[in-house]
């Protein structure tokens, strides 16, 4: 939903590849509105992405808990999913001071 999605900020701080995205490794499965997900608006849930352990996604923005990103190698899987499920891929060191 665009309430959500202009909340996100793009995502800042995490390894970026050559072109410029992030990538996380799904540690375990989501399933939009599946069960502990009973307080999510249904909207929103429409605009998330299920995601298998094992998945890759390349994450465009971050935010809230929240990433919205797109499946590697599958373009037409995007969405929103809990920053909770996932392992962020070669997460860099802060720069030093």
């Amino acid at each position: 939903p665009e309430s959500r999605a202009t909340a996100l900020g793009p995502c800042v701080g995490h390894s970026a590849s050559g072109q410029g995205g992030a990538f996380v490794r799904v540690r375990q499965q989501f399933s939009p509105g599946g069960p502990g997900d009973a307080d999510e608006e249904v909207s929103f849930s429409d605009s998330c992405l299920a995601l298998a352990e094992g998945d890759v996604v390349e994450v465009a923005a971050s935010g809230g808990g929240w990433l919205y990103g797109r499946v590697v190698g599958a373009p037409g899987r995007a969405g929103f999913f809990p920053e909770t499920r996932v392992a962020w891929l070669g997460r860099p060191v802060s720069p030093a001071a």
